[in-house]
């Protein structure tokens, strides 16, 4: 199998260098590995928005009854609060994963982990502060009793 690009004029064919069969194979395989850690993030996260929605509720039910707005939404917050939310669920794993390998990584890549889940975690709060009005939830989230 070759990779094969055009050069700068678009008049010939440049042969850039050959890929084993097994390459190309293995591309594949992270390809979906990539897309099944993905959809494991994203059922995760649909499975913590009920622990989510006792502290901010949102009113789901708006992505599916709104018609155009819903679309501003999404571009909006809705896709950035879902990339928050995942890639937390993802330094959270690797974060802990680094915490028991047998070989030590150096010495700042833990710090930055943490800091990297702290920031996407208040990104992804804020978000959803500022969605839920949008979706026409007013209430907030039910107060204890003390």
């Amino acid at each position: 199998m070759a990779v094969i690009l055009l050069d700068g004029s678009l008049s010939q064919w440049v042969k850039t260098e050959s890929v084993p069969a097994g390459g190309a194979l293995a591309s594949l395989a992270a390809a979906v590995a990539g897309f099944f850690v993905g959809e494991l993030l994203d059922a995760s996260r649909d499975l913590l928005e009920w622990v989510w929605d006792r502290f901010q509720p949102v009113r789901w039910e708006f992505l599916v009854t709104e018609g155009e707005k819903v679309e501003k939404f999404m571009t909006s917050y809705f896709t950035w609060y879902v990339f928050d939310c995942n890639a937390s669920l993802a330094l959270a794993i690797v974060l802990l994963l680094a915490s028991f390998t047998p070989t030590p990584a150096p010495p700042f890549v833990r710090p930055v982990l943490a800091l990297s889940l702290v920031i996407f975690v208040v990104n992804a709060r804020q978000l959803r502060k500022e969605m839920a009005p949008l979706t026409g939830e007013s209430r907030q989230a039910p107060d204890k009793a003390t």
